[in-house]
């Protein structure tokens, strides 16, 4: 009995302090990630963000890259992944992208749940990004069919953007006098 009880008093605060240590440093990586995204873009500009999304890295820099956390965001222009440790930045046009899907893995990594993987066009050819982020399917789908939102606001059926000429509404049973 004593020896599961020096066990236990062994384990337990090990797993907790551990825990403590995972809890605070998530959040850490949070907060500088969603800094990271404030410090870079407009709000309005950002159509999807990922504070915290795990990196599992870029396929020219080959399989011995180090997994890391920092900041994805999508706007209209770019695709953008700001790396927390080390400080490291990768900017991917939207215009280059030629691919965006669920890969379970990346350059011999995996979590055992879908990666977000895009491949897109460099000037020394094609490459590819692996990130885990919560709901990967909406960024595929943003990604491969982008959305009307320009400027943070959604374009309205029957509205145009200012300087665009619209139809006139369609004329239907009731409403013709």
């Amino acid at each position: 009995m004593t020896t599961a009880l020096l066990v236990l008093s062994i384990v337990v605060p090990i797993v907790l302090a551990l825990t403590l240590t995972l809890l605070l440093t998530s959040g850490w990586v949070r907060r500088k990630s969603e800094r990271l995204i404030q410090a870079k873009f407009d709000k309005s500009a950002i159509q999807l963000q990922a504070p915290g999304a795990n990196f599992f890295g870029q396929t020219s820099g080959g399989a011995m890259q180090l997994r890391g956390n920092g900041a994805l965001a999508l706007t209209d222009e770019e695709l953008w992944f700001g790396l927390l440790v080390p400080r490291r930045e990768i900017s991917v046009r939207r215009k280059s992208i030629t691919s965006a899907r669920l890969k379970n893995s990346h350059l011999g990594k995996t979590v055992l749940r879908p990666l977000l993987y895009v491949e897109f066009q460099t000037p020394e050819g094609p490459d590819s990004c692996a990130w885990l982020v919560p709901d990967p399917q909406r960024w595929v789908d943003a990604l491969e069919h982008p959305s009307p939102v320009r400027g943070g606001f959604r374009i309205a059926q029957g509205f145009a953007p200012a300087g665009a000429r619209s139809a006139p509404p369609a004329r239907n049973e009731a409403n013709r006098g």
